[in-house]
């Protein structure tokens, strides 16, 4: 309908923001926390490649753990002629000097899954390998290492994604109000909830007003139906949505935002451009101190 437009919103580098809320690796904090910090550029520069795919595929590979055969595959299929003679001094150097907070992570979810026959998500939810971990083998150890890796990255970009969704939804109970009368919480974090709530209520009472309406969700990224003259201010009430902290207290301190960028169209494919006349990034205005 000509009054009605798309928003739609997808999460900055969602994986690696999510990663490093869980390695802490000072590199990866320092550019992720910075407005105009690039951690793919930050990754083409150390190595000399194209930001577009190259430096991408190396930080998405070598965050889970990729080593030198499958890199050197990789980046040869993307046009990069490499050898694994190459690609392993590239895997060392991403271990041992550029980002050397990734890799120790990876081997502490190897022993808490040992310990505790789990690994925990950011929030608190558990993810167990049926099998355990296969330490006599190195092959199957390597896979462990990168399906827990892996795992506990995509399931907590997904439980982010999730609360927004239910947060931008009138008609489901209140999370961070039903978290808070349940739970017994940290002064904190109960403090912070009380805050969560009444800014859920706020943003859902102009949602109804606005006649927003959540449609789908592909991938890490998010669409609503609005009215159009409120297009605009709706689409900043959604991404408020998706950058707030998860209900539940974290594991560890929250040390780097999440960061919603998206527009606004009347077609899917408008609304997801860079051309698009209402556009928006939003997240390093949000705290990022734990709580």
């Amino acid at each position: 309908k000509d009054d009605e437009a798309l928003i739609c919103l997808d999460y900055a580098q969602l994986e690696l923001r999510v990663g490093t809320l869980y390695h802490q690796d000072p590199v990866m904090m320092k550019v992720l926390c910075d407005p105009k910090g690039d951690l793919h550029q930050e990754t083409a520069d150390r190595f000399g490649v194209k930001r577009d795919p190259f430096a991408k595929n190396i930080n998405f590979l070598l965050q889970f753990g990729g080593e030198a055969y499958a890199l050197a595959k990789f980046l040869n299929g993307l046009g990069l002629k490499i050898s694994k003679t190459e690609t392993q001094k590239w895997v060392d150097t991403y271990n041992y000097e550029v980002y050397v907070g990734v890799q120790p992570w990876r081997k502490e979810l190897l022993s808490e899954h040992d310990e505790n026959g789990f690994v925990s998500y950011f929030t608190g939810r558990k993810r167990r390998l049926l099998n355990g971990i296969p330490w006599q083998d190195a092959y199957l150890l390597h896979k462990a290492e990168t399906t827990l890796a892996n795992n506990v990255v995509q399931g907590q970009g997904q439980d982010f994604l999730k609360a927004a969704i239910i947060r931008s939804d009138p008609k489901c109970i209140n999370p961070d109000r039903a978290i808070l009368a349940r739970m017994t919480l940290p002064k904190a974090h109960r403090l912070y909830l009380q805050d969560n709530a009444r800014r859920v209520d706020r943003i859902r009472a102009f949602l109804t007003k606005a006649d927003v309406r959540y449609l789908l969700q592909v991938h890490d990224e998010a669409l609503w139906l609005t009215k159009l003259k409120y297009a605009e201010e709706a689409l900043n009430m959604c991404a408020q949505l998706m950058v707030m902290r998860h209900c539940f207290p974290p594991i560890k301190p929250y040390c780097v935002p999440l960061v919603a960028d998206g527009g606004v169209g009347h077609s899917w494919k408008e609304a997801k451009s860079k051309e698009a006349k209402i556009r928006l990034k939003y997240g390093f205005e949000e705290p990022i101190d734990d709580v």
